[in-house]
């Protein structure tokens, strides 16, 4: 069992967790960031577009899900 602590879900703390989340031990993670997704942010991102607007943390537990 292992938890991840992440500050940072923008362009490069997406790819991050894009790459730890396949390990199976990882059973909690906890995100911090205080960033909205804005529509500048799309191209560089794994959020939608129907996310923009919305705090960067938000989107992030959209997407992991």
């Amino acid at each position: 069992m292992a938890s991840l602590f992440q500050v940072g879900v923008g362009s490069g703390g997406m790819a991050v967790l894009d790459a730890l989340l396949p390990d199976s031990r990882l059973d909690r993670v906890v995100l911090i960031d205080p960033d909205e997704f804005q529509s500048h942010n799309v191209e560089r991102h794994l959020f939608d577009r129907a996310q923009i607007g919305r705090p960067k943390v938000e989107a992030a537990r959209y997407w992991l899900r």
